[in-house]
């Protein structure tokens, strides 16, 4: 049987080499598109990486140019950046004890860079043409497709490029993500949730998005500690079936 695109029958993977940036816009087009070989998502490059850094600044000056209320810190797109670099360490720990293939923190992170492309639905400026309560309905359902997408793509990676489970990539993916979500809200939100509460405040488009990641950051609250001793089982069987392999 003939191997799909980018993998290779019976070929060893060698994680970040480099390689083209044709290459590499093909791989995060197949990435994006969930058509990715195993090959390509245990073995990215460093110009995969390259890429997928350069996408995530973008997208991060996309999604608050139009937003009166951050920062100009914010709108340099730094922050998206970094959020990457934190957000690859906290699920490579998560899912690092399960992964069978591509387990290293530069591979996760490099995937999770190249899943920045859908948040470019962020830049579309739908104020212009929209009013006050339709783009606000808008920018919320931006964030819902953004945020599935990108969930979708992760556990895609852990279960065909790295070999794990599904319901051991679910509960991988779920612990380390209620954390980002509950700790980005304290950072990021507060100033929004204060005005939302008391009904004051400039209005604008965004604040959709915000209640919805409010109540976001509740379920993820109450959806921790399930998720936190479901991830301890699964860790205790893993190290059962690697001492048994032994």
């Amino acid at each position: 049987m003939r191997p799909r695109r980018g993998e290779t029958q019976g070929a060893k993977v060698t994680t970040m080499e480099s390689g083209s940036w044709r290459e590499s816009a093909a791989k995060a087009g197949r990435v994006l598109t969930f058509t990715a070989s195993r090959d390509d998502l245990a073995g990215f490059t460093r110009t995969d990486l390259r890429l997928g850094i350069v996408l995530t600044w973008l997208v991060g000056i996309g999604r608050h140019w139009d937003n009166p209320r951050v920062e100009f810190i914010q709108k340099t797109g730094v922050g998206s950046v970094v959020y990457i670099f934190v957000l690859a360490a906290l699920l490579f720990v998560f899912a690092a004890p399960f992964m069978r293939r591509g387990r290293s923190y530069r591979n996760v992170l490099a995937f999770v860079s190249l899943t920045s492309p859908p948040g470019f639905l962020y830049a579309i400026p739908v104020e212009k043409f929209m009013t006050i309560s339709e783009a606000a309905t808008t920018n919320a359902y931006f964030l819902a497709v953004v945020a599935a997408w990108r969930v979708a793509l992760f556990l895609y990676f852990l279960v065909r490029g790295c070999g794990i489970t599904v319901v051991t990539a679910v509960v991988a993916t779920l612990l380390p993500l209620t954390a980002v979500v509950t700790a980005l809200t304290v950072l990021n939100l507060d100033r929004a949730v204060f005005d939302i509460m008391r009904g004051v405040g400039t209005r604008s488009s965004h604040d959709v998005a915000y209640e919805v990641l409010i109540i976001i950051t509740a379920i993820a609250w109450v959806a921790l500690p399930g998720v936190a001793v479901a991830y301890l089982i699964l860790l205790y069987f893993n190290h059962k079936r690697i001492t048994k392999e032994r």
